[in-house]
């Protein structure tokens, strides 16, 4: 009978192994494409279509950026260094060390990618309102995610001493962090941050006026901030199931570190996606027409005074000066015309300055090129025959 070669135990399987390759390949690259459209459509909407582009952009670049870094770099370690197999199925001719100096990048940008999606998240929560508590909070906690940011990357740079020690894993003596330990406490630290950025804002949303079909476009990506917290939640799981020092010297780490390498992928390409949603509503309305067709029906009638039925009252609300709205109401109603004045001895009372959206719909809270003060007049209409 042949001597069968055993790695610890186990027969490896070079032809046909077991393997997590496929799922760890299919997570990583279909959430960074995803992330990668709605940031470059994000950046396309904001640069080309409005032209109010700023650093908060900028930023939300950078991190993306560094998203596709990582996925690189897993996609490297699946390929070229055999993540998502056990390590006694990697073949002799696999550089294994791949796997622990791929994994070490990706440590690092792990937590660049997100604290550089709250900055940019918080940046546009700034520009949406002057809301003193909003500002204020917002400003804190860009400080609060550069310096944990700052700190987390020095700390994982050199989490082993000699720094070779985390590059080439147990070959290297010297001594290092305990890092289920230390990514437990910034587990923590990040669940705490995401959930002030998500409830920063419902102050202002729920005060917001707006049609149903909006108010419920601003839940869907509430949820999608909720599932980034989920996200963190189920990372911070994992973690508590490791002991020891982790997967640097888990001889099967290109097995076990599968699931993080998975659920940070998913947590930094969801966040990267829930802040751009909120910037694409322009397009949306650009390459779909009806999908704010309500929303403007609605503001053309509180505008111009119109209903469904027909005249209504006698008593409209038009835009002084607006050929465009007496225009419209012609059309509308031939069969009468309409005296429209400034109202000569009209008191201020009478009048309203309304903050409304363009025609367009591309205005966003806080956009203030987008938003116009709209001076109306209370007016008497006197039915006439009109005569094109």
């Amino acid at each position: 009978m042949a001597n069968v070669t055993t790695i610890a135990g186990h027969v490896p399987n070079y032809v046909n192994p077991v393997t997590r390759q496929p799922v760890l390949l299919g997570i990583n690259i279909s959430f960074t494409l995803a992330a990668l459209i709605c940031v470059g459509l994000r950046v396309y909407t904001r640069k080309f279509l409005r032209n109010v582009a700023g650093v908060e952009d900028l930023i939300i670049m950078a991190a993306m950026l560094f998203a596709v870094t990582a996925t690189i770099c897993t996609c490297l370690g699946c390929k070229l260094g055999g993540t998502g197999l056990h390590y006694w199925d990697i073949p002799p001719t696999v550089n294994k060390r791949l796997n622990q100096q791929l994994s070490y990048v990706n440590q690092f940008l792990y937590q660049i990618i997100l604290q550089l999606t709250k900055i940019s998240i918080l940046l546009f929560y700034i520009s949406l309102s002057n809301a003193q508590y909003l500002r204020k909070w917002s400003w804190g906690m860009i400080g609060l995610s550069a310096t944990f940011c700052l700190a987390c990357t020095i700390v994982e740079i050199f989490q082993c001493s000699p720094v070779q020690k985390s590059i080439y894993g147990a070959s290297v003596a010297g001594v290092c962090i305990q890092q289920p330990e230390f990514f437990k406490a910034t587990g923590f630290i990040n669940l705490f941050m995401d959930l002030v950025v998500l409830v920063l804002p419902l102050p202002l949303l729920w005060s917001l006026q707006a049609p149903l079909r909006q108010r419920i476009a601003l839940c869907l990506i509430f949820c999608v901030g909720i599932f980034v917290c989920v996200c963190s939640i189920i990372r911070l799981k994992i973690w508590y199931q490791v002991s020891g020092d982790g997967n640097r010297n888990n001889p099967d780490s290109s097995w076990t570190r599968v699931d993080i390498t998975d659920w940070s992928a998913i947590e930094y390409c969801t966040g990267l996606i829930c802040a751009s949603l909120p910037h694409l509503k322009p397009l949306f309305a650009k390459i779909m027409p009806g999908f704010l067709s309500t929303a403007r029906e609605t503001r053309s009638h509180e505008l111009y005074g119109y209903n469904k039925s027909g005249l209504g009252s006698k008593r409209h609300r038009i835009p002084i000066g607006s050929t465009e709205a007496a225009d419209t109401f012609y059309r509308k109603h031939k069969t009468h015309s309409s005296t429209v004045t400034e109202g000569a001895g009209q008191s201020d009372s009478e009048s309203t300055d309304q903050i409304v959206q363009d025609e367009q719909g591309v205005g966003v809270p806080g956009d203030k090129e987008n938003w116009h003060i709209l001076k109306t007049a209370r007016v008497d209409v006197k039915g006439a025959d009109y005569h094109a």
